[in-house]
C-alpha cells in the first residue's frame, strides 16, 4: 500500500518514524518539501520520474482527509485512465472539473 511508502519517505527526509495507519500531515508536508528540494537539486539527467512520489504523497494526504474530515475515496475514469480523489458523499460528476 502507498501509505507504507509515505512512511518510508517521512523517515528518509524528516528522520521521524510515522505511524502508517494514521498519516500525519505535518510530517508529510516536511517530507514532501525535503523530497522536492532533493529532486530539484539534482541535474535533470539524474532525476527520478516524480510520478511514483506524487502518487505516494497524494494517497497519504488523501487518506488524512478521509480520516480527519470524513471524506471518501472516489474514482473518476475518462479516456486517459482512472484517477483517485477524495470527496464528500454528495460529490457529483457535474462538480468535477477534469482537465
Amino acid at each position: 500500500m502507498r501509505l507504507r511508502g509515505a512512511t518510508e519517505l517521512v523517515n528518509a527526509f524528516v528522520g521521524v518514524q510515522m505511524d502508517s495507519s494514521h498519516p500525519d500531515v505535518t510530517l508529510l508536508d516536511q517530507a514532501f518539501a525535503g523530497w522536492l528540494e532533493d529532486w530539484l537539486g539534482r541535474p535533470e539527467s539524474e532525476r527520478a520520474d516524480p510520478n511514483a512520489f506524487m502518487d505516494t504523497f497524494g494517497i497519504a494526504f488523501g487518506q488524512s482527509l478521509v480520516e480527519g474530515l470524513g471524506l471518501e475515496w472516489k474514482v473518476v475514469i475518462d479516456s486517459d485512465g482512472a484517477e483517485r480523489f477524495t470527496g464528500t458523499r454528495e460529490t457529483s460528476w457535474s462538480s468535477l472539473r477534469i482537465s
